[in-house]
């Protein structure tokens, strides 16, 4: 999942950001929660590049 997705929600990430230094952060910070959630419930993701922007929109959303 990282491999195929950290580039594009990195550059998503920054853009929500404005360039902050804190996007690299945040990306590894959305991933880590990403797996969580992963881990804690059963529910199957039809699309997981949609899910992990949803999941990287509310973690800026916080960080703001």
């Amino acid at each position: 999942m990282v491999d195929a997705h950290y580039a594009s929600m990195w550059s998503y990430v920054n853009v929500l950001t404005g360039g902050s230094p804190d996007s690299e952060d945040l990306t590894h910070q959305a991933f880590l929660l990403a797996f969580d959630r992963l881990a804690n419930e059963d529910r199957t993701i039809q699309d997981m590049g949609k899910w992990l922007r949803g999941v990287v929109r509310n973690l800026v959303r916080a960080y703001w």
